[in-house]
């Protein structure tokens, strides 16, 4: 296959999950970046946009693009894993963007968790997905999504609030 039908199948639309190849893996590479560097307590870049992340479709159109950055910052983030030797501390993220400020805290730990995890989220919700439409009822998918109405429910059932 030539590197023309893989960027086609890189970036081909699909019914599912964040709708590209290319952008579940910027999504993968740009959260692990993000995670890592809150987990590090490293200050973001101001102004902050979300448009400036180092890794974005813009700066990696093609897979080999995304693997080269991602491998870059590999050793980092196990460095960053195996740096947590206190995964109860709760950590505090600024990010300061033109207009406003917004501000993140989580535990240490909890930041490792997700960065363990992003990445299962997003192979099962493919896997999932694709297992769907092999079975024909991939054309349905976007009726589930349309029955998914939200439902309140009254004060006096939720027990969280008692």
């Amino acid at each position: 296959m030539d590197s023309t039908s893989h960027q086609e199948q890189y970036t081909k639309e699909l019914p599912f999950g964040l709708h590209t190849l290319q952008t579940t893996m910027v999504e993968l590479a740009g959260t692990e970046w993000w995670l890592a560097m809150r987990a590090r307590e490293e200050p973001f870049p101001i102004p902050f946009s979300w448009d400036d992340w180092p890794i974005t479709a813009r700066t990696c159109p093609t897979f080999a693009d995304v693997e080269r950055a991602w491998r870059v910052q590999v050793p980092q983030t196990r460095a960053t894993l195996a740096g947590i030797t206190d995964p109860d501390r709760v950590v505090e993220t600024r990010l300061i963007h033109r207009d406003q400020v917004t501000i993140y805290t989580a535990r240490r730990g909890d930041l490792a968790l997700q960065l363990l995890m992003h990445e299962v989220h997003h192979r099962a919700q493919a896997m999932g997905s694709a297992a769907i439409r092999d079975r024909g009822a991939g054309s349905r998918l976007h009726l589930l999504r349309a029955e998914r109405a939200p439902r309140t429910t009254p004060a006096h059932h939720q027990w969280w609030l008692s």
